[in-house]
């Protein structure tokens, strides 16, 4: 009985060992992928941030085009005015 005893307890021992070292093995793969992940979103993370600022600055651009174009859209506008009211009373002044 002793002699059995003995024997269970190194293989018990023995698998002990192996599901500790599995577990070991597991966790420094576990490790080693998060750190990878981690790095690959902080780039991601970088890329997204610079990506955002240039389209903020894009954006920024066209509103002050746009804001430039209305004014000259404006300008030119009364000036079309200008002229056709100018032509209008030509024509409306009697003829002699």
């Amino acid at each position: 009985r002793a002699k059995r005893a003995v024997q269970r307890n190194a293989i018990l021992k023995a698998h002990e060992d192996r599901v500790e070292k599995a577990h070991h093995n597991i966790m420094t793969v576990f490790d080693k992928h998060e750190k990878s992940a981690a790095a690959i979103r902080e780039q991601h993370n970088q890329r997204l941030t610079h990506l955002l600022n240039k389209k903020a600055h894009l954006e920024a651009e066209l509103s002050a085009r746009l804001a430039k174009l209305q004014r000259a859209y404006l300008a030119h506008s009364q000036d079309l005015q200008k002229v056709l009211e100018a032509r209008a009373s030509t024509l409306e002044q009697p003829t002699v």
